[in-house]
């Protein structure tokens, strides 16, 4: 995965974003969507 410094941070170059976290999916489905991200690399 590429990475890029952001500030004080590195950062990777594409972000997953956590709109739909909360309160539209519960937490079995978040699991799901960041456990398939995190296998897709």
């Amino acid at each position: 995965m590429d990475m890029r410094p952001l500030g004080p941070y590195t950062v990777s170059v594409v972000g997953l974003g956590c709109n739909n976290f909360g309160g539209r999916i519960d937490a079995a489905r978040t699991d799901a969507v960041v456990g398939a991200a995190l296998d897709a690399g």
